[in-house]
């Protein structure tokens, strides 16, 4: 089989406890599981090809257009689908960063402009990084390139969510020359001020801004494969559904989606346990276990560690992320999902073993 690039155990693997996937500790909602087993049920139908009900939901809880909202099977499919709509000659990408922007990116024929987040800063996209990205852009420009850009906000593996002055002074500049951002925001549900690094309310009709959410990390449903692409570009928005089958997202999915909207107590919940679970993590880790460690508002922490790390952890039944084939990482860095207390304590108390 051929190795697969992401987090998660493969089919087949026996793993007692799974750090290496970002996906919420909670587990899916009760109501959100009850849901999706009566789409399963209801399975003899199709779904709604455009997911009216969850669209209205979607629409009222971000306070945007209806029209805005282009679903697809998971966010990484939207990715794919979000290059292809809106092909660039040029997309710029920070690293590390999450390794489907580069394969989207390639996959519509785009060169790739890497632009490199500093260890030194703690993988921080601050006023240096921007002023990088700034200039490559511009000097694609006048290349007469089409250029696209995708950021992370929180980035994967860094964890690190983008300053909100950063962040304004980028889309407005970015904008002025003409150019397609996309925002992923797969894993800001889990920051407790979401409200404060979101893009949704810069989305006006006719911007060239997309922000991409998953409903899989926050609902704990990976296996449902749910995403949804937000845009006030109507061509872009457009192009996406040409480039999507009739049916983009399956009647369990539609329904479990439905569900996970109404589950306000659960996102309370689930931003509580990461704050604490992150801040025990990070503690113990720091006590002779890593040699440095970056951590932000997602729930998963980044750390450095002698190279054999994963595989020693792996021999006791616990998975880790390598991160070596993250773009401007080797293989002495790690990523870990954070899980409930328990599993955060077994983790550190088997850990501890190997020293």
């Amino acid at each position: 089989m051929k190795d697969f690039p992401h987090g998660g155990r493969t089919y087949g693997e026996t793993v007692r406890l799974d750090f290496s996937a970002n996906i919420n500790p909670l587990g899916m909602p009760e109501k959100v599981r009850d849901a999706a087993v009566q789409g399963v049920l209801r399975s003899a139908e199709y779904p709604d090809p455009g997911s009216t009900v969850l669209t209205e939901k979607l629409s009222r809880r971000w306070g945007i257009s209806p029209e805005m909202l282009v679903f697809g099977n998971g966010a990484a499919e939207l990715l794919l689908r979000a290059a292809c709509a809106a092909p660039s000659d040029v997309t710029i990408i920070p690293i590390p960063s999450f390794y489907e922007y580069e394969r989207a990116a390639r996959a519509c024929g785009s060169e790739i402009c890497w632009i490199r987040l500093k260890k030194e800063n703690g993988f921080l996209l601050d006023g240096t990084v921007l002023s990088e990205i700034l200039h490559a852009a511009r000097r694609e420009r006048e290349r007469g390139k089409t250029v696209s850009v995708l950021l992370g906000n929180p980035n994967n593996p860094t964890g690190k969510c983008i300053p909100g002055e950063i962040l304004e002074t980028l889309l407005t500049e970015l904008e002025q020359m003409d150019i397609r951002i996309l925002v992923d925001e797969s894993f800001l549900p889990f920051a407790e001020e979401e409200e404060m690094h979101t893009v949704m309310c810069r989305l006006e009709s006719g911007r060239k801004i997309a922000a991409l959410r998953s409903f899989t990390k926050i609902y704990g449903m990976p296996g449902l494969r749910l995403g949804v692409l937000a845009t006030g570009d109507r061509l872009w928005r457009e192009n996406l559904s040409r480039c999507a089958q009739p049916w983009p997202i399956s009647l369990p999915a539609q329904l479990a989606g439905e569900a996970a909207l109404d589950e306000k107590d659960y996102l309370a919940t689930t931003n509580k346990l990461i704050t604490e679970e992150r801040e025990y993590l990070c503690r113990e880790l720091q006590e002779n276990l890593v040699w440095e460690i970056h951590a932000g508002p997602a729930p998963f922490v980044l750390f450095r560690a002698p190279a054999d790390t994963a595989s020693r952890l792996k021999e006791l039944g616990i998975l880790i992320r390598s991160c070596k084939n993250f773009r401007g990482l080797d293989e002495t860095w790690f990523r870990i999902g954070i899980r409930t207390h328990e599993e955060n304590q077994e983790l550190v108390e088997q850990w501890r073993k190997l020293r």
